[in-house]
């Protein structure tokens, strides 16, 4: 176990359940055990009754996805990040604890989460604290130290309702430092990295996606792609910035940043390794003309593999199949798929259907250097995954964004359930390993429904879909429990996420009748929703709401009507900006108005510029 003691994460384990027990009124707690084997893939035993509790971990994490496994199966239910969607029974008896003897195996060895949006350090925790309890093993701290997410709460990026502050480098450590201890603390996959590493062999600290001024010193402006006849920063971001790659000082100044960071970051159980995150920018020299991207990466890892070989460092590396690395490389191969994960990230897909069942066959489309078109189609997406698994045997896992952009379209957040229900039980028909999500931390509401079906059917639960979302609505909702449902199931099946993502013209005379009756829903709905209740009931309310005012915002936007869409965009952005004061963990503010804006094309009306101070 990396990091942490076994025995700190078996007596974390005994300790929550302890605490549990307590909150449902059962102070006097009978024995628990807990130990656990030193396995890789995630399995428990439970064994449960008056005279005692008894867990038995493949691995000390395992015994902790055990512990919470044991609490559901005597009434206790986390549904979601956060005290409000966690359901506490209560127990007057020891007879109460009794369970059958249970023995499970996950079927997908990754089950994670990637940091998107914009996070405080309380949300980052809040989630943390509940991978284990959905049964999830694996949390991924994007960058070299995920500041940028967290710069982005505290400045309160796109909510002028609340007052921004800044971040000093101490508190960005220790940020970083609190979310790190968190997840040792329950034996989970540590994951870092990913985009930065152009930025930081450039001299930049390669911490997101923040512009910078071009660099001035020659051996850094060298190292640039020559792009158009220019060695410049690609729109002025080091992170989206691609470097000549055929150039040896660029590909020893990489491999030595990897291997200097893996060796000050022995906690980390995995570092991806990626490229810019923009695509048609590549290098345009003559060696690099000669050559592919990927057959350029390729070699890279090769070589970074035997670096971190002399150097003893057993860390595995993520390589990722996106824009340009869609494409199998030609000739190059990786020598030792051992030490390799590979990652399919299709970010340009549809989420209006799931994937097949089977990979398709045909041929990719020819490669242009820096004339890709992104593939939007699942069978385009996946002809290109399938050119690399014959090039690769290695282990792979998918990289996927049911809730990274589309899911702001998806006013009921059903038709992003079902993609993705649908898509998780593909994974393994399709070669799949378990999935990564790439997604916003604060994705509650509308509802939960897609994190929570998530960490169930990536264990192996196989409850059909509709089954999961009976649990999960009579769970939270109680008696209006098909009020709620009924609602949502109608207005995920009007929107268009593909609209959404920024599929296709913004002018869609065929979609302004399905959103006007989104709106129209949501305020009958509204009507017959009880305006007193427990906290879920007060954030249905809001989010009714907030439909009408979105659906309203996009019916004129499809329609062309720009002034009717200034004023419901206004009066959407009020709501949400407004609920991010009292509810501020259950929905990304930030993230959400520039999807809207950027993707869909929402306009609000516009607004005198205001500095805002976020000095420390």
């Amino acid at each position: 176990m990396t990091g942490t003691d076994a025995r700190e994460i078996l007596s974390f384990a005994q300790s929550e359940i302890r605490r549990y027990l307590a909150l449902a009124g059962l102070n006097d707690c009978p024995p628990i055990q807990a130990d656990s084997d030193d396995e890789a893939h995630d399995a428990y035993t439970i064994r449960g009754g008056p005279d005692g509790i008894a867990l038995h971990g493949s691995n000390p994490r395992s015994a902790l996805i055990g512990a919470y496994a044991y609490l559901k199966e005597i009434g206790f239910a986390f549904f979601a990040p956060g005290d409000d969607h966690t359901r506490i029974p209560r127990l007057t008896d020891k007879r109460q604890l009794t369970v059958p003897p249970i023995a499970r195996r996950a079927e997908n060895a990754f089950r994670g989460v990637c940091i998107e949006g914009a996070t405080s350090v309380e949300h980052v925790l809040s989630y943390v604290d509940w991978l284990p309890k959905a049964g999830m093993n694996l949390c991924f701290l994007q960058f070299f130290r995920p500041d940028v997410f967290f710069e982005r709460w505290y400045a309160h990026e796109n909510n002028p309702a609340l007052p921004p502050r800044g971040l000093t480098e101490e508190e960005k450590a220790a940020c970083d430092r609190t979310v790190t201890q968190a997840i040792r603390q329950r034996g989970l996959l540590l994951h870092r990295a990913g985009h930065g590493w152009t930025a930081r062999t450039l001299g930049y600290p390669g911490n997101g996606w923040q512009p910078a001024k071009e660099p001035t010193d020659e051996k850094f402006r060298s190292r640039l792609a020559l792009y158009q006849g220019k060695r410049q920063l690609y729109q002025g971001v080091p992170a989206n910035t691609n470097l000549c790659y055929a150039r040896e000082d660029v590909r020893q100044a990489l491999i030595r940043e990897v291997v200097a960071y893996a060796r000050a970051h022995p906690e980390a159980d995995a570092l991806h390794f990626w490229l810019a995150d923009t695509y048609n920018n590549l290098c345009e020299c003559e060696a690099c003309r000669k050559t592919t991207l990927s057959d350029q990466y390729v070699s890279i890892l090769n070589r970074l593999d035997e670096a971190l070989t002399r150097e003893g460092l057993p860390t595995r590396i993520v390589f990722l199949l996106y824009q340009e690395l869609l494409y199998p490389p030609e000739r190059e191969r990786i020598h030792r798929p051992d030490r390799f994960l590979m990652m399919f990230a299709p970010i340009s897909r549809t989420f209006e259907t799931p994937y097949p069942a089977a990979l398709p066959e045909g041929p990719l489309p020819p490669y242009r250097r820096n004339g890709m078109t992104l593939p939007l189609g699942l069978a385009d997406n996946l002809r290109f995954y399938a050119a690399w698994r014959r090039v690769f045997p290695g282990e792979c896992f998918i990289y996927d964004y049911h809730l990274g952009r589309a899911h702001y379209g998806d006013p009921g957040y059903m038709k992003i359930a079902r993609t993705l229900s649908a898509d998780l039980q593909t994974l393994r028909p399709l070669g799949f390993m378990g999935m990564v999500a790439c997604q916003e931390l604060r994705v509650n509401l509308p509802n939960a429904l897609p994190i929570y079906l998530m960490g169930r059917q990536l264990w192996g639960d196989e409850t059909p879909f509709d089954g999961i979302c009976r649990d999960y609505f009579t769970g939270l909702y109680g008696h209006h429990a098909a009020l709620a449902e009924d609602y949502f199931r109608q207005v995920s099946a009007l929107c268009d996420t593909d609209y959404a993502n920024a599929n296709g013209p913004r002018l869609r005379p065929d979609l302004t009748e399905r959103y006007r009756e989104i709106a129209r829903l949501s305020r009958e709905t509204e009507q017959k929703a009880p305006s007193e209740g427990d906290p879920i009931l007060a954030r249905f309310q809001s989010v009714l709401r907030q439909n009408a005012a979105y659906a309203d915002a996009v019916a004129a936007l499809t329609a062309g009507n720009e002034t009717a869409e200034q004023a419901a965009c206004d009066q959407f952005l009020h709501i949400i900006r407004d609920r991010e004061k009292t509810w501020p963990e259950d929905y990304d503010v930030y993230r959400a108005v520039e999807v809207t804006s950027r993707y869909t094309g929402l306009t609000p009306t516009p607004q005198p510029t205001e500095e805002r101070d976020v000095s420390v």
